[in-house]
Parts: structure tokens; sequence; C-alpha cells
């Protein structure tokens, strides 16, 4: 504000002189005019006065004061400070004549926040009860109400995901965060408020509580017997909200269900305590067979689960996976490799035992061999083509035990000419196209010697209603949906190679991976990239769902080892990598465009099997909260681990 000068006229009585006539003393301060300050400044005040003949007295004894000091002082000196906002008179005194001034003090440089009301009443995914309201303060404890600032929230401990609201701009110096939401984990927060340069404020301590129920997950699996007889090991299912919190106050009735498998459950329908449903008849009747079992409860998503029971009751029964085995190759070839899973198809609780393995053979004999792992749960088998002619051979390998009868597996070995079809190459294996559009993928003959050889090739569309193919190999997208190319030798029998296409709906976004192989060896690692295209269109905000084969707590075709979020949009990510599954949240108030990346999904190649990994749109929504997911797109991938 600068230095201000008041003035002081003082008409002091001087006496004795009768050539000018005599005035009223009196003292003007500031010619007369108000003064507006800020808080947490300093004003010189300067007297000027005059005496009784109008004459200006030199350094005159001034005494000021002030109306209210708490509003702004005054020194002997004549230095006013300004402190709280208000009015004050300042009065200045000089031989019982006096005059004032009128200050008005305003709110100074915002210096502090002050938290007003703490934040409380906060649950998991749902927004705070009672949200936090601040005001802006400056050095002298003033509300800053002409200032505009923007204040940001950010979690300060107890981890989780603080949504909603997350910057708010001052209103008449106060600002609150209605809506604010915090998800994660129960437990104690605090979180942290900061504007400008000056120190953030940090809240007391609250309890963040369960939100709202949103699914069922088992906190123990049943485990022993349970056909025709109760599980040893009871389920227990737990209501959770969508952070994985117990719902603490949740009394839903869990009823269980058979999905596949047949017979009929009993003991199927318990009601959660404290969010716990603890099952105590749980079992299945009917033959024995694999189920899936799903425990559900209103609209929670349920937990699924499959399940072998078994009967302590039957004796073991040799079976296998497979009625019979089938080798395919060329002539030369190196020998072929495979197992035979040994089951027991009577649903004992009881194990075969003192099983032994040899081989019978119709024709020809020592191509074909056979032995017991250590487990005795599997046989190895493997077929030797050695010198063999172009031809099918046939054997038998049996299994006997002491216990569970004896089991017979015919085993055929195919010998072609050692020709191959390459169809595209490794990257070529899995494409996409928009419908109208059109791809060539080369399809290559070649020897043993991986010589590349003539012969004539003919091309099929396993769905040509989605992708046509021509017999030049020109592949034309006519729907939305996923079709098998295959490139096939004339003459050499089954020899043919294929490819994979996803067909899209249009030109709209694409929720897509960046897989692009399909098959796989046991115990090797991939990385699969979650991509959302945006392809032109402006997303806000978008729910999407990624699945992959697996199969609940024991290794499916692949087991997921870690998952790394994008940076782009803040990614909220729920896994459950016993079924296979993640569900992702994204959101950006400015809007996405381009190539998002999602997530990236670390994999190792568990066991021999084929799948698909899935992905779907939930919800895709434009800046001005329109849908897109009419012209969106989202991609399937086969999967194959050899």
């Amino acid at each position: 504000m600068g230095a201000a000068m008041l003035l002081l006229a003082f008409i002091s009585a001087c006496g004795g002189d009768t050539t000018q006539p005599d005035v009223t003393p009196t003292i003007i301060v500031a010619g007369g005019i108000a003064q507006t300050v800020q808080s947490g400044t300093t004003l010189q005040l300067i007297a000027r006065v005059t005496d009784k003949r109008a004459q200006v007295v030199s350094a005159p004894v001034i005494e000021w004061s002030s109306s209210d000091a708490t509003i702004a002082s005054i020194a002997s000196n004549g230095v006013m400070t300004a402190t709280t906002i208000g009015t004050a008179t300042i009065t200045a005194r000089a031989n019982g004549v006096i005059g004032t001034t009128s200050v008005t003090v305003l709110p100074g440089v915002v210096a502090r926040l002050l938290l007003v009301t703490q934040p409380s009443g906060a649950s998991a995914g749902v927004a705070l009860l009672s949200p936090p309201f601040l005001e802006l303060r400056d050095a002298a404890g003033n509300l800053a109400s002409t200032a505009t600032a923007s204040v940001t929230v950010s979690l300060a401990s107890g981890g989780g995901t603080l949504s909603g609201p997350t910057t708010a701009m001052s209103s008449a110096g106060t600002v609150t965060f209605p809506g604010l939401t915090i998800t994660g984990l129960v437990g104690p927060r605090t979180v942290s408020f900061s504007t400008l340069s000056i120190s953030p404020v940090i809240s007391e301590p609250f309890d963040l509580q369960p939100g709202a129920a949103a699914a069922l997950t088992f906190r123990t699996r049943p485990l022993g017997g349970g056909l025709n007889s109760l599980y040893a090991t009871q389920p227990v299912i737990e209501v959770r909200d969508a952070s994985t919190n117990i719902v603490t106050s949740a009394t839903n009735l869990i009823t269980a269900s058979l999905l596949s498998g047949g017979g009929a459950l009993t003991g199927s329908s318990v009601a959660a305590a404290a969010g716990v449903a603890s099952f105590s008849a749980f079992g299945i009747t009917g033959a024995p067979n694999t189920r899936t079992v799903m425990f559900a409860t209103g609209t929670l998503t349920p937990a699924t689960i499959m399940l072998v029971p078994c009967d302590l009751t039957r004796p073991p029964q040799l079976s296998a996976t497979v009625a019979s085995r089938a080798f395919s190759t060329y002539i030369g070839a190196v020998p072929l490799l495979d197992s035979l899973v040994i089951v027991d198809r009577n649903g004992s609780c009881t194990a075969p035992t003192g099983l032994t393995s040899d081989v019978t053979y119709t024709g020809n004999n020592g191509w074909l061999t056979a032995s017991l792992g250590a487990s005795q749960s599997s046989v190895s088998i493997r077929a030797t083509p050695g010198t063999l002619a172009v031809g099918t051979y046939r054997a038998t390998v049996n299994i006997a035990s002491q216990n569970a009868g004896t089991l017979s597996v015919p085993v055929s070995l195919a010998l072609r000419l050692p020709y191959t079809v390459s169809y595209g190459s490794a990257a070529q294996k899995i494409n996409q196209l928009d419908p109208g559009t059109t791809l060539v993928i080369p399809a290559t003959v070649r020897d043993t010697f991986n010589a590349a050889v003539v012969f004539p090739v003919t091309f099929q569309s396993r769905s040509p209603s989605i992708a046509a193919i021509a017999s030049d190999g020109t592949i034309t997208a006519k729907s939305e949906g996923q079709a098998w190319l295959l490139a096939r030798v004339s003459g050499q029998g089954d020899q043919a190679d294929s490819v994979y296409l996803n067909v899209t709906s249009g030109t709209g976004p694409l929720l897509r991976t960046d897989i692009s192989r399909i098959s796989y060896g046991v115990n090797t690692t991939l990385s699969v990239v979650l991509q959302l295209d945006t392809r032109g269109a402006t997303v806000g905000a978008a729910n999407v769902v990624f699945t992959w084969p697996a199969i609940n707590d024991t290794p499916g075709v692949l087991r997921l080892t870690q998952t790394t979020l994008g940076s782009v949009g803040s990614p909220a990510i729920t896994t459950d990598n016993n079924v296979g599954t993640a569900r992702i949240s994204i959101a950006n108030a400015t809007g996405m465009t381009g190539v998002i990346t999602l997530a990236k999904f670390d994999f190792t190649a568990a066991t021999i099997g084929i799948g698909f990994v899935t992905t779907r749109f939930l919800e895709l929504i434009a800046l001005d909260q329109t849908s897109l997911l009419g012209a969106a797109s989202a991609l399937v991938y086969p999967v194959v681990v050899r």
C-alpha cells in the first residue's frame, strides 16, 4: 500500500499578536479521506500542525491512539500496523485538540489453510458422509474472502485410491469437496490439502469402513469327500465390497447352485453373519463327475468353483481323460511325446495302487513305449516313426492296478509325406480387419529340408459370413466376429495351417491386445498388453473386462504372474487370479484419444490346453456422457499351449 501520510492541522494559541485574527484550532487527518489497507501491512503516519494564526508548527508533539488496537494499532512514532479485518478510528491528539481518520483493514495474502470440518463417515467406494471444509486464512488468521486459489486433496496415509473432486476452487475464501470418495482396504486414513506455495494441512485420522457389497469370494473351499456325503471341509463364503473388504454388516442369504455336471446339492443355502457365510451340510449327490458350482446372492458377483467330489464308500476304477490317442506326422520325423492322465471314473476317495503299464501291437512292433510317471497319475507315451513307411500303425497301451481294475487305450500313428504348409509368419497368426477391407497372407509349402516346393494350395474360411477368402488367398472382412482361415496342400491329407481373424463392427473404438501368436510351449512366459484404441473418438471414461483361460486356484492354461497398469487416465483394476478375470476402469476429465495402454499382464503357460483371451466393454462414454458402445468392438484371441 506504500506509506500514507496523515496531515494533522493543529492551531495552537500564540497570543500577543493583534495584527492577525484568531482561528479555531483544528486537526485534519489525511485530508479527511478514509484509508483502506491489507492485514499485515504498516503505514507511517505524518502530522502537519498549524497554530492559532494558521502558521505551521514545527516538530509538534503528537499523542496517537486507536479505537480498536486488535484491528489497527498505532505506535508513538506514528507507525500504524493493520491486523484484523474491520474498521478502526485513528486519533491524533495535541494540546487538547484532536484529529481522526477511519482505517479499514482488508484480508491479507493467503498464508495458511484452516481445516474447519474434518472428513468423516468414510466407506470404501462411497462418497464421504461429512466432506472436508476448509478456509483460506492470512497470516493474522483473517478469512481471505476475496482470494482465489485451487486446493488439491490427496491421500497422506493409509493407501488406496482417492476419487471424485480432488481439486476445487475457493469461493468466498472457503473450499469443500462434496462427493470425495476413497477406495481401498479398511483402516485409518489421513488426507492432505495443499494450495499455492504454503504448507499443506493434514486431517486428523479417520477410519475407512467397508463399502457396499459387490462380490462373493471363497475364504475356504470345499475339500474331502462330498459325493453322496458331506464335504469334510465345508465351504466358507465372504461378502466383499469392490475394494475386497469383508462387508461386516452383510447378512445376505448365500445359495449354491449347479451350473454343470448334473446331480443335486445338499445344504446349499446359508445366511451370512458379519459378512461371512459358513456352510455346515454342503454336499453333492449323483454320479461321479466334475461339477461347476456357483455361490450367489442377489446382484452381487458370484463365486464359482469347479469341484471333483469323491465317495468314501466306492472302490476306484481306472479310466483316462481320453478314450484313444492318435499321432500324425511325416516319415522319418523325430519321436512324438504325449501323456495319458489317469483318473478314477467311480468317484472314489481311494487312489488306485500298484499300477503297471505295457504295450501290445497290431502289426509292426516297437514304435510305441509307455511308462508310468513318478506320481502314477499319468502315463508318458512315445511314438517313434523311425524307418516306418507311409501308412497308419496301431497299438494299445494297457494299464493295470491292484485295486482299480485295468485300462486299455488305443493309440495310432499316421505317417505321411514330409511336406508342411505354413500360413503366415508368427506375427501374422492373429489379424484384425474392418468390414469391407481385405488382406492377403502368404502360404508357403516346404519339404523336410525347409526348401520351398510348389504344391497347389486351397484356402477355406470356417466362418464365410464373417470373413470370405478367394482362391488366390484374398481375405475379405464381412461382418463383426471371429473366423479361422485355412491353407491346405492339395493331395497331402491333413497338411494344413491356419490363421485367426478378428472382424470389428466398423471404424469405432477398439478394445484389443498385442497378441500375434497362437501357440506356446508349457512353462514359456508371455506378456499381453491390453489397449483401448479410440480410432478418432474422444473417450471420457471406460469400464472393461479382460479374461484369460484359468481354472480356480489350480493352474489353468495361463497363470498370471504380474500386472502393470498403464499411465494414462489413472486406471484402476480388480483382478481375480483364480478365475482369470480382471476389471479395469479408466477416466479422464479432458478426454482420451489415440492408443491408450490400460495394463500389461505377464503370464506363464502353465498346462497343455486350449482357451481364449477375451476383451469386453462394460461402459464406454464420450465427454458429453453419450455411450460409444454401439460403434465399439472388443476382440477375442485364441491361446494354445502344447
